[in-house]
């Protein structure tokens, strides 16, 4: 191996652009308004908005919510002590709230005996959920001793979402479904009991990301009024959820991936959200198989949302992907060092090696395979009588690790470091020779083989690669084989010509198409022959017109004198004539005596060099 297998190429290559690319641009999934939304309106974004109250004025109502009913207090309030009320005097109590500056109060604090209001208070907000759950806290204080007062906490929406809440000693009830119920019951009256809940955590699941749902918040009397009951909402600093999904760009569909082969660019894209805020960071870390030189592991890393990992080899890739959000909480998900989950598509549930996300999501894991080497060996026209003829191939290799063994008509070639000009090729000794490129393994293969002798016969040679795989499993040996088709034509300089004299005739180009050797005659001064290339179809006269950019590269070989070629480029529908470039012609340079009848060779051309 050359120098340039010294090192790995370690490379994420991140969407930079917009629209589509080559490859596509990978976008970020929605994780929750953005930060021009939230700046211009706090309820433009996606998921529950405001859920801290944190917008709108202290005093106020609560902004992005709508209050349902006013019977007593609906009012975005800070911290409240003894300074603000009297029970909270009495009994030593300040409710502060527990994530930002400001909270939700429905009700007011009072003394036992004190009148409230004789229905709740209740709020509602639509939200478009992010995520598969959410978290709010309930802090709730009352003197009810009779079971009349109420806390509901409900969520309405697509695919059954649930909601629990525990909210402990001196009530009565429970959650089921979408709806938490609880009625409270201090006991006797003249026990003068005064429930506190302390902050307690209602958890929000099954929810479907992009579907709609209400929640729904009731705190607050009925029939009776001398006992009071009120309470407090805010927000959970609940963590980010870090996930991801493989090979589909802008897409966090999940389902399970097609076969990813090394050196193909695979999607990476970022599906991570907040439940109550934005992901502010990201940091990918990509472990490749095998080890460096010093036996140290090969990590590549990025902070990009979303883009394409280039694999170098076969195996599999762990993948480690830490995100932090807004109030600095954060959340790491690694895949690839083991497990197994199971992934839906279209009703079809299949296990996959992957593991699963905070919130449940299968994650599958990026095992990359051994991709089978490209091969293409060029047809070649021989004049019959000719006992052995070259054969060329050439082959290309996405995995950049791999070693190759290589056969010609069965028998095994040798390598030479030359592009094989320093052994001597023969049927019983073909060669082959790898370019050691740093991004694509490619190599040139030579051999002879047994021309027909009868004009009109055609032979075929195979040629064989083997891409020897010595990564870590899934790797497996791929050999992929193509035919050199032998075809033996008249020794007559005379059968492609058009007219008897090269001065009066019209000129039929002869069609050829690329990847092929063709023989001709220069038989006498002044004589020209006309080809036109195309790109193969079912006939060289079926030959497709080569695209615009395309590179041709024609090469003549065993020349009887200093001759002459012209490259005419044409036009879709015609040759357009006078188009020729200065320094597309170049004389002849191969010495009197180099020929054997009908050795030219124009259009020498497989794929990668175009």
């Amino acid at each position: 191996m050359s120098q340039f297998k010294s090192t790995r190429f370690l490379l994420i290559a991140t969407a930079v652009a917009v629209g589509s690319t080559l490859f596509g641009v990978a976008s970020p999934s929605p994780s929750g308004p953005s930060a021009a939304a939230q700046a211009d309106d706090p309820c433009a974004g996606l998921g529950l908005n405001n859920p801290g109250f944190e917008n709108g004025a202290v005093g106020g109502d609560p902004a992005c919510w709508d209050v349902l009913q006013r019977n007593d207090r609906v009012r975005v309030v800070g911290a409240e002590g003894p300074a603000f009320s009297a029970v909270y005097a009495e009994q030593g109590i300040t409710v502060t709230p527990p994530r930002g500056s400001s909270m939700l109060a429905l009700g007011n604090p009072r003394q036992q005996g004190e009148s409230q209001a004789k229905a709740p208070d209740t709020v509602a907000q639509t939200f478009t959920a992010t995520g598969e759950a959410f978290e709010l806290q309930f802090r709730v204080f009352s003197w009810e001793p009779d079971g009349n007062d109420i806390v509901e906490v409900s969520i309405d929406g697509p695919d059954a979402p649930e909601v629990s809440l525990a909210l402990g000693t001196y009530t009565n009830g429970g959650c089921s479904g979408g709806t938490c119920t609880y009625s409270i019951d201090t006991g006797k009256r003249s026990d003068k009991v005064l429930l506190d809940t302390e902050w307690k955590n209602a958890t929000f699941t099954g929810l479907t990301q992009g579907e709609d749902y209400t929640v729904e918040i009731t705190i607050g009397g009925t029939k009776r009024t001398s006992f009071a009951t009120w309470g407090y909402v805010d927000d959970v600093s609940s963590p980010p959820v870090a996930r991801f999904d493989l090979d589909r760009p802008d897409d966090c569909s999940f389902a399970p991936v097609g076969t990813l082969y090394e050196g193909q660019p695979i999607p990476l894209n970022d599906c991570s959200y907040d439940p109550d805020g934005q992901i502010v960071d990201r940091q990918w870390e990509i472990t490749f198989p095998g080890v460096d030189s010093e036996g140290e592991p090969l990590v590549a890393t990025t902070s990009a949302t979303s883009g394409f990992i280039y694999p170098d080899d076969e195996g599999t890739y762990v993948v480690k992907l830490t995100v932090t959000d807004d109030d600095g909480l954060t959340d790491t998900v690694t895949v690839g060092s083991g497990g197994e989950c199971s992934l839906t598509n279209e009703g079809t549930t299949v296990s996959s090696p992957g593991v699963l996300a905070s919130d449940g999501t299968c994650l599958p894991a990026l095992v990359v395979e051994n991709a089978p080497p490209l091969v293409d060996a060029v047809d070649v026209d021989v004049v019959a009588g000719t006992e052995v003829v070259e054969v060329v191939a050439r082959y290309g290799d996405a995995g950049i690790w791999d070693d190759h063994n290589v056969s010609v008509g069965g028998v095994p070639a040798g390598r030479d470091t030359d592009g094989c000009r320093n052994v001597a090729v023969s049927v019983e000794a073909p060669c082959f020779d790898e370019d050691d490129l740093p991004a694509v393994e490619t190599g040139i293969v030579k051999g002879m083989a047994t021309a027909p002798s009868v004009p009109g016969d055609v032979s075929t040679v195979q040629v064989a690669v083997t891409d020897l795989a010595t990564g870590a499993q899934p790797a497996e040996s791929s050999t992929t084989v193509d035919s050199a088709t032998i075809t033996a034509i008249e020794n007559n300089p005379l059968q492609f010509e058009t007219g008897p004299e090269a001065e009066t005739r019209t000129e039929v180009s002869r069609p050829v198409t690329v990847g092929k050797r063709y023989a001709d005659w220069i038989d006498q001064p002044g004589d020209v022959d006309v080809f036109s290339v195309g790109w193969p179809g079912t006939t060289d006269a079926g030959a497709q017109v080569l695209p615009v950019g395309t590179e041709l590269l024609v090469s003549l070989r065993d020349m009887p004198a200093d001759l002459d070629v012209a490259v005419l480029v044409g036009r879709s529908g015609g040759t357009a004539p006078g188009q020729i470039s200065p320094g597309q012609i170049s004389p002849g340079q191969i010495s009197p005596g180099q020929i054997s009848p009908g050795q030219i060779s124009p259009g020498q051309i497989s794929p990668g060099q175009i």
